[in-house]
């Protein structure tokens, strides 16, 4: 890459040439599925995903609320209790 400045007089000389290289994408979304819910208690369970390091678990009280965090987990837990 290399970058030049321009106004109204003109454009300046490039810069120096640098290389960059891009960060890898996201991970994708794990496949999310309840294991068991009682009248107090959620139970979920996902598939592991790819170059994870944690999983947040967002959740709403409605199907038309705002989402909310709920929790911060490790890759290692992927089951995780809400109430």
């Amino acid at each position: 890459m290399r970058v030049q400045a321009v106004n109204a007089i003109g454009a300046g000389a490039y810069s120096a040439q640098t290389k960059v290289t891009t960060l890898c994408l996201p991970p994708s979304p794990p496949c999310l599925e309840c294991a068991s819910a009682t009248w107090n208690t959620i139970r979920l369970r996902w598939n592991e995903a790819e170059k994870c390091d944690q999983y947040t678990v967002m959740m709403s009280r409605s199907s038309t609320g705002v989402m909310q965090q709920v929790s911060n987990t490790s890759k290692i837990s992927q089951s995780q209790m809400l109430s």
